[in-house]
């Protein structure tokens, strides 16, 4: 009797935890939503023989964006991300200037990992539209931008990360300029978005 309410213990024992994924997988959350506020430096200045603009980098800038969440597997703690925003370093005179500015439409999808202890990595594919560049000198040229594909990486814990981005800006007239950057990112999710349990 002994020997087989053993043999019954381990039996539980052993399947519980699939059994416990499996209960608690319909339970937990595969969409959340995300607010995402960015501060990032780098890449290339306007300034070069035909366009002697600015020395301000074109990677500079202060981004907010609004995002979604969606895990494909209940138990995997893999998530796709989403993140439509606006980026533009008009915000404070200390990164560019009081008259210039550069500003774009940015759109992100990722790939993200989180664990249980909320460490994350994260990368993928960002899209900035229409990058323009501004001077409100009456005898400055402004310069329109093609829109730029590059590619992300990330890594932090919790609402904290940091960032680089991979890009070129093409101008017809004035050739390719660097606009890659790295920088400080917050995100926090809503409501609360955890690693699926055990």
């Amino acid at each position: 009797m002994f020997r087989e309410c053993l043999v019954t213990a381990v039996l539980v024992a052993l399947a519980s935890p699939a059994l416990g994924a499996d209960a608690a997988a319909p339970s937990e959350r595969r969409w959340a939503g995300a607010v995402q506020l960015e501060y990032s430096a780098g890449g290339d200045d306007l300034y070069n023989e035909e366009l002697q603009l600015t020395e301000s980098a074109l990677g500079d800038g202060i981004s907010v964006a609004l995002g979604l969440m969606y895990r494909p597997i209940p138990t995997s703690a893999f998530e796709v991300q989403a993140f439509l925003g606006f980026k533009t370093d008009r915000v404070s005179p200390v990164i560019v200037g009081p008259d210039v500015s550069v500003r774009r439409t940015v759109f992100q999808l990722l790939g993200n990992y989180r664990n249980e202890r909320k460490w994350y990595a994260s990368g993928g594919l960002v899209l900035h539209r229409n990058p323009k560049f501004e001077d409100r000198w009456p005898e400055a040229e402004d310069v329109d931008f093609d829109d730029a594909l590059g590619v992300t990486a990330e890594a932090g814990w919790n609402w904290l990360g940091l960032q680089c981005t991979y890009m070129e800006y093409d101008s017809g007239r004035y050739g390719s300029f660097d606009a890659s950057n790295c920088g400080v990112r917050l995100t926090f999710r809503f409501p609360r978005w955890r690693p699926p349990r055990g």
